[in-house]
């Protein structure tokens, strides 16, 4: 049951990183899914996979990311494409 919640809750932080529109607040959302991702490893058995993935994953990953937003700026991503949406759906 524990393991089902762990998977739903890092899918669902997934889906806000990726609809995020601020830079910043979608790496925190990336890290979070990565620090479950860990955790899920962890209960699976998989200990030093896990121990791995949480330093690097949810630490160094997200310490470059926000240092990198933070020089360059945090600039909201436009909402508009340039491809139309039907045809990018019928490209998936």
């Amino acid at each position: 049951m524990l393991d089902a919640l762990i998977g739903i809750a890092c899918l669902a932080c997934a889906v806000m990183a990726i609809r995020e529109k601020r830079l910043l607040v979608a790496a925190l959302w990336l890290s979070l899914t990565s620090a479950l991702v860990s955790w899920m490893m962890y209960r699976l058995g998989a200990i030093a996979t896990s121990v791995v993935e949480l330093s690097v994953g949810a630490g160094l990953v997200t310490v470059l990311f926000v240092f990198a937003i933070n020089i360059v700026g945090d600039a909201p991503i436009p909402a508009t494409s340039i491809i139309p949406r039907p045809l990018a759906w019928i490209t998936v």
